[in-house]
């Protein structure tokens, strides 16, 4: 299925958002959709079966290797650096770090919404993890 293709230069965080501060507990990219592990550190999020779905939020550092600090945004609104389509919901995708639309995903995913867009540009964050699996 189709994950956003993201311009990594274009995340732009307008002022006043939440975010939570960790280190990287691999190589992650600014627009990657992260979870917090047991361990403390954040981790790419996948939603399909055997992946980790508790989203904490999308990154916002330009590239963070494992074991350096990473900001992740956890609420308000981004600019995305990807086209989106108005008043649509994005969840995380099955791959690691991805983002896709509602008709995207696939039989198998668990649910957890990113946020809906506002315009074609920005996303408003709304993480719910709903840990509902997309049934066949």
């Amino acid at each position: 299925m189709a994950d956003l293709t993201i311009t990594t230069t274009a995340i732009i965080p307008a002022s006043g958002y939440s975010y939570y501060d960790a280190l990287g507990g691999e190589v992650i990219t600014a627009g990657q959709v992260c979870f917090l592990h047991t361990d403390g550190k954040l981790y790419l999020a996948d939603a399909d079966e055997t992946g980790e779905t508790t989203v904490k939020g999308i990154a916002l550092n330009q590239i963070a290797a494992a074991n350096q600090p990473i900001r992740v945004m956890t609420g308000g609104t981004l600019a995305m650096g990807a086209i989106l389509t108005v008043a649509e919901f994005y969840f995380s995708s099955d791959t690691p770090g991805g983002i896709r639309p509602t008709a995207d995903l696939d039989t198998g995913d668990k649910k957890s919404l990113i946020g809906y867009a506002t315009t074609t540009g920005n996303l408003v964050l709304h993480i719910l993890n709903t840990d509902v699996t997309i049934p066949a």
